[in-house]
């Protein structure tokens, strides 16, 4: 493992092509991951709040207090300055990329600017619900093989006390409509951009918890439906869908439990959740797993060391909470996450958060079967998987330490990457551009491994944690 760390950095945010923006003193500087480059953007660092990457390659909206700068690392002299002046609408909460014209400003109190980059105006839409504890807004994700395809965005605001749905297509207002729920919780777009999805508060009257409607905005079914019922009486608590990859055209929709199921539906046909084999139940006795399946449970000496043990079924998760949480949020599902192909699901449960399950999800409607259980000696605080590898993730258990596990590999325990810094620190991966393309090429075996890094950041500085690399003798930590 190679550490390479830049210090007295803050706001380190990476793209989606391994670019790392952060905040020095005195400069904006980008980081290039790939050709191990350092360019300055701006020297404009008083009142700087937060970074943010948009959806274009190189497009950087720097948020201060009283103005957005978006600039192109490739020519930051240029670019659009948004001033906010007195702030009449809080601060900005959220920065996102429309098209290539267009981005959309958020506010704190839900006030919403559509700001066009050709005119250099900005368009007051319908506030956004801000009462919710998802997300009230959504952008269509676009669609590699139809470049042409017109954008889209979806999001929920109030009229009185009803809740509507608001389509923007081509920047321009599709639709509105009055929506069924009760209290709308978040809005989300399929990874195929052919249906939204609109998450009811668990304690809907009508019993339904989700709606799921067409890219133009009409009614195509509700979950559950009769005669079928949610598996228990709090209804659903997260929505998640899965990507699309070749070998799953269609993509799967999650939906997580208050007590320990998460249902699979089929976005072809919204059906295969009424198959038991389309249920993942987080017991407290795991008795069955795919026959190359394994767990390992790791412990720690009293000298810090790591290490793991296999077990084999029956075992029981160790139950981590000291008594029934009152706070709905803290029951069932913590967390669930596809791979980039939607081949492999993992979870987390509330009841047993030092635990994680990771489950085959095949395309065909073939059975979900539980492949890996890794028991943690501390509790689990995110799982992320690779964005181009499909077997590799990573997760968080505090310490400054993250672990890196390979499916590929069952029979290897995961991997302790120990920092070795002070601090608090979060993890995110690294995209790596050339293994895109190549992925996309279906050439996956081409990404070398040596390649692949994790991004670590904290307030003050941040470090890329490169997995697989071999340092120097005796310099295994990079200081810039």
């Amino acid at each position: 493992m190679i550490v390479d760390c830049f210090d007295d950095s803050r706001l380190s945010t990476v793209s989606p092509h391994g670019i790392i923006a952060y905040a020095t003193p005195e400069r904006i500087c980008v980081y290039d991951t790939q050709a191990r480059s350092i360019n300055y953007v701006s020297s404009e660092t008083k009142k700087l709040r937060s970074l943010k990457w948009l959806k274009d390659r190189g497009l950087l909206a720097i948020i201060y207090t009283d103005c957005i700068h978006i600039l192109s690392i490739y020519d930051p002299r240029g670019g659009l300055r948004i001033n906010m002046g007195s702030k009449p609408f809080g601060e900005v909460s959220r920065v996102e990329q429309l098209d290539e014209s267009k981005i959309l400003i958020l506010f704190e109190f839900g006030t919403t600017f559509k700001w066009c980059f050709k005119t250099a105006k900005g368009q007051k839409l319908r506030p956004i619900k801000t009462t919710t504890s998802g997300t009230a807004f959504a952008t269509r994700p676009r669609d590699p093989e139809n470049p042409n395809r017109i954008t889209g965005m979806a999001y929920i605001c109030k009229d009185g006390a009803e809740d509507m749905l608001c389509i923007l297509c081509g920047g321009m207002e599709l639709k509105r409509k009055t929506l069924p729920t009760t209290d709308a919780h978040s809005v989300s777009w399929s990874s195929d951009g052919n249906w939204i999805a609109v998450l009811d508060t668990p304690i809907a009257s009508s019993g339904v918890g989700a709606y799921f409607y067409t890219a133009d905005g009409n009614h195509y079914m509700s979950y559950p439906r009769a005669p079928y019922q949610w598996v228990n009486d709090l209804g659903i608590k997260e929505l998640t869908w899965s990507p699309v990859r070749p070998l799953r055209p269609q993509p799967v929709v999650a939906l997580s439990g208050y007590e320990g199921q998460v249902v699979l539906l089929d976005s072809k046909t919204f059906s295969r959740a009424f198959s038991p084999d389309a249920v993942c139940e987080h017991s407290r006795t795991i008795t069955k797993m795919h026959h190359l399946g394994a767990i390992f449970q790791e412990t720690v000496s009293a000298s810090g060391e790591r290490s793991y043990e296999q077990l084999r079924v029956p075992v029981n998760p160790a139950v981590t909470r000291a008594k029934e949480p009152t706070d709905p949020k803290d029951l069932g599902i913590a967390e669930v996450c596809f791979s980039c192909d939607g081949q492999w699901l993992a979870t987390r449960d509330e009841r047993f958060q030092s635990t994680i399950w990771i489950w085959t999800c095949p395309p065909g409607g073939q059975p979900t079967e539980l492949v890996s259980v890794l028991f943690q000696h501390r509790n689990v605080r995110k799982i992320a998987f690779h964005p181009t590898i499909p077997i590799d993730l990573f997760f968080d258990c505090g310490e400054g330490i993250v672990y890196h596990y390979n499916l590929a590999e069952p029979n290897t325990p995961p991997q302790a990457l120990n920092l070795d810094q002070p601090g608090s620190w979060t993890f995110t991966w690294i995209p790596h551009e050339i293994a895109d393309i190549r992925a996309a090429l279906g050439n996956d075996s081409a990404f070398g491994i040596e390649d692949m890094a994790i991004l670590a950041s904290s307030k003050t500085k941040f470090c890329i944690v490169f997995p697989n690399k071999q340092p120097d003798p005796g310099q295994p930590v990079l200081n810039h």
